[in-house]
């Protein structure tokens, strides 16, 4: 007689969850939306602390949220393990809706509250370019590739608050496309999109990665320049300018004359609001395209 068959019960095999050398948090909800902070390259890499707060002076990444404590919670990484940590906020940190207390450990795809600011942190490659893929359509026209109206003001609200702390100088260009409408009623409403993409292209290739080319509406346009001062704006507002009047537009064998005007604002602290700069550089636009068009205007 054969002894019997003892059947083993096998124990289910996790996978580990996926480690990567890049983790970072991504504003999800909030005044930051779509703010992105890495969580590597930091100090030693085998120990690392990242302090997330109201106060730049005791944070390394600030968020814009009253909500939010000076030094609202922390985040520590240990061998490429990450940590969160509530610094005694007045209003506590969840992480998956649960209050923080202690130290715990985070995993891909955590979901972090703290104050009106929800954050998710990642820790995967894959997921990491994925999403800058969809922030990238979520924040860009979709003919043209420049940045779109919201992300411009969004961005633009940020930044100027950031100036007026840190005291750093900005430029603002508004410009649109001299009589657009006639254009579009000589040549067609393609042309006019062509018009407008290949634009895009041209001054794209000649701003810096760090200049931000938005679409506002329509033919207008916004370029914000970090770090330059009136004098280099309008500069560079003039080559621009000038390589648009040069270039060869031509759309199904038929030459387009394409001209801009544009209107310059530098920040000083004069200014209480972005909305103040944006609609001084309007009026400069207007001004430039009053006395002539093609022109640039700075003051």
């Amino acid at each position: 007689m054969n002894d019997p068959i003892t059947v083993k019960k096998m124990e289910a095999i996790v996978p580990e969850e996926p480690r990567s050398d890049e983790a970072f948090l991504i504003v999800l909800k909030g005044k930051d939306e779509n703010e992105k902070f890495a969580l590597s390259g930091k100090k030693d890499k085998t120990s690392s602390i990242y302090s997330f707060g109201r106060a730049r002076e005791l944070s390394d990444y600030v968020v814009e949220d009253e909500k939010v404590s000076r030094c609202h919670f922390k985040i520590i990484c240990r061998d490429d393990t990450y940590f969160l940590i509530d610094n005694g906020s007045s209003n506590g940190t969840d992480l998956n809706g649960v209050p923080v207390i202690g130290e715990v450990r985070l995993h891909n795809n955590d979901n972090i509250r703290a104050g009106d600011t929800f954050l998710k942190f990642l820790q995967c490659d894959i997921e990491k370019r994925f999403l800058e893929n969809l922030l990238e359509k979520i924040n860009k026209d979709n003919m043209t590739g420049a940045y779109n109206h919201g992300f411009f003001i969004s961005y633009i609200e940020k930044y100027f608050a950031e100036t007026r702390r840190s005291g750093r100088k900005f430029s603002v260009i508004a410009f649109d496309i001299d009589h657009f409408k006639k254009i579009n009623d000589t040549f067609g409403h393609q042309a006019g999109d062509y018009v407008l993409t290949e634009m895009c292209k041209i001054i794209s290739n000649r701003i810096r990665k760090s200049d931000i080319l938005a679409r506002m509406g329509g033919e207008e346009f916004n370029i914000k320049l970090p770090d330059t001062p009136l004098q280099n704006a309008t500069l560079v507002a003039d080559s621009i300018r000038q390589i648009i009047e040069d270039y060869t537009f031509e759309h199904e064998k038929k030459l387009i004359n394409v001209t801009i005007s544009m209107g310059i604002v530098e920040y000083d602290e004069n200014f209480k609001s972005p909305v103040e700069i944006l609609k001084v550089a309007d009026n400069r636009l207007y001004a430039a395209k009053n006395s002539g068009r093609n022109r640039v205007v700075s003051e």
